[in-house]
């Protein structure tokens, strides 16, 4: 690696640690805002649309015994590859 000359002054070297230092201290306040608060109210979100999808797949299946009546769906026929 390149070295600069002159080296930077120990000032210009401790501004830098400082603006890091606040970056960082940023970094973890957002990363602890989506944990306390994005991330449970996506989970929450997300167990809901897969409990209505779950839902819709059900009544979907019923729907279709329903509509095949009594002798339902000849299984063998559909199981086999194309």
């Amino acid at each position: 690696m390149p070295r600069s000359w002159p080296p930077p002054s120990l000032a210009v070297v401790e501004e830098a640690a400082r603006s890091i230092e606040a970056e960082m201290a940023l970094t973890r306040r957002r990363v602890r805002a989506l944990e306390r608060r994005w991330l449970p109210t996506l989970r929450t979100a997300l167990s809901a649309v897969e409990q209505s999808l779950e839902l819709d797949e059900q009544e979907e299946g019923g729907r279709l015994r329903r509509a095949l009546g009594p002798a339902g769906l000849d299984r063998g026929e559909h199981d086999r590859p194309r």
